[in-house]
């Protein structure tokens, strides 16, 4: 209680000595005046950057054509073609899916200490070689078939994303929990253990 007193009376005192943080109170055409203003100057800076990404743009296809290169080098090299902004490549390669099933096939019964890396499993190359162009047709298929039932798992599950899940889920009880409340009135007590 004292403590209370005390920090209220500090923020008096505090609030008497300097000036106000929020600023004065504008009038309500003050205010449309000044919103209008902070949008123009952000729509004016928008723009300026979008000019000068173009101008870049430009600039790195200039030099794509000149030099022989690709144009993603040129902006690589401007820090602006990151690897953020590229899409995923998709198209799984016959090779990759040889990898997969030959590490798969020589790791099968060996313990983790002991399986074979990918770099000395891709060092023999003569049994992929050896193989038809059916054959490394099915082989794709079945490794895009592993690659899709992948994506529909969950990730890893560690600690942080069991966190971020649990807070995630009580989240959504608690506004579920709120919304019935407005409409029908009761009141409930979440319990997460």
């Amino acid at each position: 209680m004292v403590r209370a007193v005390f920090l209220s009376s500090k923020r008096r005192i505090i609030g008497r000595n300097h000036a106000c943080r929020k600023g004065p109170k504008l009038s309500r055409e003050a205010r449309q005046a000044l919103t209008t203003r902070q949008r123009e100057k952000r729509a004016d800076e928008d723009a300026a950057v979008d000019d000068i990404l173009t101008y870049i743009d430009e600039q790195a296809t200039d030099l794509a054509r000149r030099f022989g290169r690709s144009r993603r080098r040129y902006l690589e090299k401007l820090y602006i073609g990151s690897a953020l902004q590229r899409k995923r490549r998709n198209k799984t390669s016959a090779w990759s899916a040889f990898l997969h099933f030959k590490s798969e096939k020589f790791n099968a019964d060996k313990d983790i200490g002991q399986r074979a890396n990918l770099r000395a499993i891709a060092k023999e190359t003569s049994e992929y070689h050896q193989l038809t162009l059916e054959q490394r047709a099915e082989m794709v298929e079945e490794f895009e078939k592993i690659k899709t039932s992948g994506l529909s798992k969950p990730v890893n599950i560690t600690s942080r994303t069991r966190l971020a899940e649990v807070n995630a889920s009580f989240a959504a009880m608690v506004s579920e929990a709120e919304a019935l409340k407005e409409r029908v009135g009761t009141e409930t007590l979440i319990v997460t253990v």
